[in-house]
C-alpha cells in the first residue's frame, strides 16, 4: 500500500515501511511474545496436569472393574460348583447305602477328569478318608489345606484357600445318620480383563 503525501510543497511517495516507528513499539512486541508464550507454557502444564489426574482416575476405575468382575466370576464358580455336587453327593450317598465303593470309586475318578477339579475326597463320619483321588491318602485321617473345618459342617459349603483354589464340603447323609463327608477342591480359571 503506497501514501502519497504532499511533503516541502512536492508530492512525493511514501512507503509506510519507511515511516518512522512511534517510541516503545519495538519494546512491546518481545513483551507481548514472552506473555503469550507464557500462556501457552501454562496451558500446556495445566491440560498435562488434567491428563495425568485422569488417567489416574481410569486405572483406578478400571481397577475396581476388574475386582468387581474377579468376584462375580468366582460367586458364578461357587454357585456351578455347588449345583453341580449336589446331584453328586446324591448319587454318593445311593451307593454308600449300599455299600458300593467301587461304583463310588468310579464316580470320583471320572469327575476328577472333568476341566478345573484337582481333587476329591470322601471321608466317612468320623473323617478317615475312604475314597480320594489321591490314593496315598485313603485309609489315613483327613487333614485339609489350611486347616480349614470341612468335616463339621452341616450344608454344603464353599472355601476360597487364594484367589483361584476353592474347596468345597459337602454332607453325605443317610436316613438317620452322617455317612461321611464329600471334599472337592476346585480351581477357577479366571481370564485377564483387558
Amino acid at each position: 500500500m503506497t501514501i502519497v503525501m504532499i511533503n516541502d510543497q512536492r508530492n512525493t511517495i511514501i512507503n509506510p515501511h519507511d515511516l518512522p516507528k512511534p517510541a516503545g513499539v519495538d519494546k512491546k512486541i518481545p513483551v507481548i511474545m514472552i506473555v503469550s508464550l507464557g500462556l501457552l507454557a501454562g496451558l500446556w502444564i495445566w491440560k498435562s496436569i488434567q491428563i495425568k489426574n485422569i488417567k489416574k482416575q481410569a486405572a483406578t476405575e478400571m481397577q475396581q472393574l476388574q475386582e468387581k468382575a474377579h468376584l462375580q466370576i468366582r460367586q458364578a464358580h461357587e454357585l456351578h460348583l455347588k449345583s453341580l455336587v449336589k446331584p453328586f453327593v446324591w448319587s454318593v450317598r445311593t451307593e454308600m447305602l449300599k455299600n458300593n465303593l467301587s461304583q463310588v470309586n468310579l464316580y470320583v475318578n471320572e469327575m476328577v477328569k472333568e476341566k478345573n477339579f484337582h481333587k476329591i475326597v470322601i471321608t466317612d463320619e468320623k473323617g478317615m478318608v475312604i475314597l480320594s483321588t489321591n490314593k496315598k491318602e485313603e485309609g489315613a485321617v483327613y487333614t485339609s489345606t489350611g486347616k480349614l473345618n470341612h468335616l463339621a459342617a452341616d450344608t454344603t459349603s464353599i472355601k476360597n484357600i487364594n484367589d483361584s483354589l476353592m474347596i468345597m464340603s459337602s454332607p453325605v447323609m443317610g436316613f438317620n445318620n452322617r455317612l461321611g463327608t464329600l471334599i472337592v477342591q476346585y480351581a477357577a480359571q479366571y481370564g485377564q480383563v483387558k
